[in-house]
């Protein structure tokens, strides 16, 4: 098995483009022949459609993992998602894409977190 290329994305709740999302993921896909998918695992927007790209390619047999991060929003309050954004950060990855919508802080922030932690890092600004 391929070493798998570590993509953690990120994304404006209200981005709605499963067309651009999937055509991206699939080129990463088909370029690296594996990736490990972590996301914030928001139900709505790009997590949601990301997730939903993740699921379809693991049912057709590609190697996807999927590596969902949600904040613990009733632990810790507001701060619960800028925590997580800078945990998965943190992790590391091979590579950052972030789909933002009108300055969204919470995609945003995700974004400048994994420029920080040495991620390159591909904005995607609608």
């Amino acid at each position: 098995m391929t070493d798998p290329f570590r993509l953690l994305f990120t994304a404006s709740r209200s981005i709605d483009d499963p067309a651009l999302i999937y055509q991206q993921m699939d080129a990463l896909l088909e370029k690296y022949g594996a990736v490990l998918l972590r996301h914030g695992h928001c139900p709505d927007g790009g997590d949601a459609i990301v997730d939903q790209w993740a699921t379809e390619r693991i049912a057709d047999g590609c190697q996807v993992t999927v590596d969902r991060r949600p904040a613990p929003w009733q632990l810790l309050g507001k701060i619960a998602g800028p925590m997580r954004n800078g945990f998965m950060a943190g992790l590391g990855a091979d590579g950052c894409l972030a789909h933002i919508r009108a300055g969204s802080r919470g995609a945003s922030g995700c974004a400048a977190f994994a420029e920080w932690a040495g991620i390159p890092t591909r904005r995607v600004v609608v």
